[in-house]
């Protein structure tokens, strides 16, 4: 459930709420904005959960001790189910990005698939994506090729929502010269 805070079209609900016999992985760094720093938590029964920590204690060292309170102070803002403010206000940027980002690209005449959550735009640009990539790249902007997701992805290219504004603009406008 690494998207669920950035779905912007329906209220995501919890497996949990359909059995108990689940344990459901969440990630902090998108809704937090520090991704690179794989944080998360996992809710489910305490045996699968205990299960789970010794695993983890096994594989790796963990997120640095600020940041896991800099995250731990962003889930105790939490009203309920209810974001902080800060959460509320990023998720609200992202979603007129996307719109915006989304409109130029069906615009242009691209396939864009509408998916109602993450940080990303995929869009078709052709049944190989790598020109367009390239091309995008001369003149300042990063994409990432869909084939580096699988085969599946070849002639797809996904950009992303989280840069800032004025830097979505020039994207756009570097799409639409292409």
């Amino acid at each position: 459930m690494a998207y669920s805070e950035a779905c912007f079209e329906y209220q995501v609900r919890s497996l949990l709420e359909l059995t108990p016999n689940a344990v459901e992985f969440h990630s902090l760094s998108k809704i937090a904005n520090a991704t690179g720093y794989r944080v998360g938590f996992a809710i489910g029964e305490p045996k699968r959960i205990s299960a789970l920590r010794r695993i983890k204690e096994e594989m790796d060292s963990g997120v640095p001790y600020p940041f896991q309170r800099a995250i731990q102070a962003t889930l105790e803002a939490y009203d309920g189910a209810t974001p902080p403010q800060e959460i509320t206000d990023s998720m609200l940027i992202y979603k007129r990005r996307r719109i915006k980002i989304i409109n130029a690209i069906e615009f242009y005449g691209a396939n864009v698939f509408r998916t109602p959550a993450t940080f990303y735009i995929w869009f078709k640009v052709g049944s190989d994506e790598m020109e367009f990539i390239n091309l995008a790249l001369d003149k300042g902007l990063l994409l990432t090729p869909g084939r580096g997701f699988g085969e599946e992805g070849r002639g797809w290219v996904r950009a992303s929502i989280t840069a800032p504004d004025d830097v979505v603009d020039s994207a756009i406008e570097i799409i639409k010269s292409l």
